[in-house]
């Protein structure tokens, strides 16, 4: 088995993917084998990283092809438990979607756990669903950013096509969320957001309308400050290269146990450059975290709508209520665009005024109004906390 790689060494490996796939992206053609002796004792590593990134056009081109007939022969997830699917033993079931399922795996070659997304018949496979997945792997191949997870491997098995990423040991940010709301009264968020850390937290059914829960602490706000900090980073850097997530809400934010926080699910994502798919009856991302642009005109949104939707997040942590939410979809989208959010201060009094306006101008109805970057929201927080 390989000898572990220790992070300055992961490090490097990193910045040297992200420097091969740059100069691609800036239409230089680069050897592999040439590239690589920069590099001595790496070699090996960034040759098999930068391969299965060339893997993946192929894929990509399979998957342009595939219809349905090809996946005829596709079963449900819980008969892929216990099966291989390339180098990848399937453990268990991890959630699924519209478009297919995630799995814990192990990867045996490298004898490690990885979370395994595979496109298959659960939901009913069609040409969205394959777009969304071709979409999200090209995103992740493409970026390298310590709260993004990252992309190992793609591949396709019979009527099965994946792709492995980092397996996060932790949570996600709305089943904390969760926990906090049905916590009994006199818990503090930050002692509950641990124990969802450490895998101690007893999940219950999440009840919005039952008035409780933790108490929102000074050590939970400054807690979560720096997570959202940390995910702007990660959507900053993604905009930079011209990616926009377009669904930014907690169930996409993970946790790992050392608090780290990591951006997921880039199904939604497309380029700035590239025009926005409408497809009739299909709404892309999430009621209560879209923006009113989103909603308005798809095709006009840019950075700040991730923006918008990053400050809709951070403050439902804080208050525990989404800035906007209704009976129904509709009902929902008609606040995000007409009413204005409630303060929230009123939600939670502990919130410093100064973090009160913060979060208001991330979730401003304009465009321009609002937060132009994500970094500028970053700088915001930040300075608060330091204050």
């Amino acid at each position: 088995m390989p000898e572990p790689l220790d992070d300055n060494q992961k490090s490097i490996i990193e910045k040297a993917v992200q420097q091969f796939i740059d100069a691609q992206l800036d239409g230089q053609t680069r050897n592999i084998d040439e590239f690589v002796k920069q590099y001595p004792g790496l070699e090996e590593q960034i040759r098999q990283r930068l391969h299965n990134l060339q893997e993946i056009d192929g894929l990509f081109a399979n998957l342009m092809q595939a219809n349905e007939s090809d996946l005829e022969g596709a079963t449900g997830a819980d008969n892929l438990i216990g099966h291989r699917l390339g180098d990848f033993e399937i453990l268990s079931l991890i959630g699924t979607g519209g478009m297919g399922a995630v799995f814990l795996a192990r990867q045996l070659s490298l004898d490690r756990d990885v979370a395994l997304k595979v496109i298959s018949d659960i939901g009913g496979v069609r040409g969205k669903s394959l777009e969304r997945f071709k979409r999200e792997a090209k995103v992740l191949a493409k970026v390298s950013h310590p709260n993004i997870v990252p992309i190992y491997e793609v591949g396709q098995e019979g009527p099965y096509s994946y792709f492995a990423m980092e397996y996060v040991k932790g949570t996600s940010l709305d089943r904390i969320l969760s926990a906090i709301r049905s916590a009994a009264p006199g818990a503090k968020a930050s002692q509950i957001m641990q124990e969802c850390l450490q895998g101690r937290a007893s999940l219950s059914e999440d009840n919005r309308e039952t008035p409780g829960g933790a108490e929102i602490d000074a050590d939970y706000i400054i807690a979560i400050s720096r997570i959202i900090i940390s995910v702007a980073s990660a959507l900053g850097y993604a905009h930079e290269k011209g990616i926009l997530h377009r669904d930014v809400k907690p169930s996409n934010i993970l946790i790992d146990a050392d608090g780290t926080p990591k951006l997921v699910d880039f199904g939604l994502a497309r380029a700035e450059t590239q025009q926005t798919i409408t497809v009739t009856g299909e709404f892309f991302g999430t009621p209560s975290y879209v923006s009113p642009e989103q909603i308005r005109k798809p095709e006009t949104v840019d950075c700040r709508s991730d923006v918008y939707s990053l400050g809709a997040a951070f403050y439902e942590c804080l208050t525990l209520h989404p800035p906007f939410e209704g009976d129904t979809v509709n009902e929902t989208l008609t606040r995000v665009i007409s009413r204005e959010a409630v303060p929230p201060k009123k939600y939670c009094p502990r919130l410093s005024a100064d973090l009160n306006t913060v979060l208001l101008h991330a979730i401003e109805k304009s465009p321009e109004d609002r937060y132009q970057t994500a970094a500028d929201f970053a700088t915001d927080i930040h300075n608060v906390l330091v204050t």
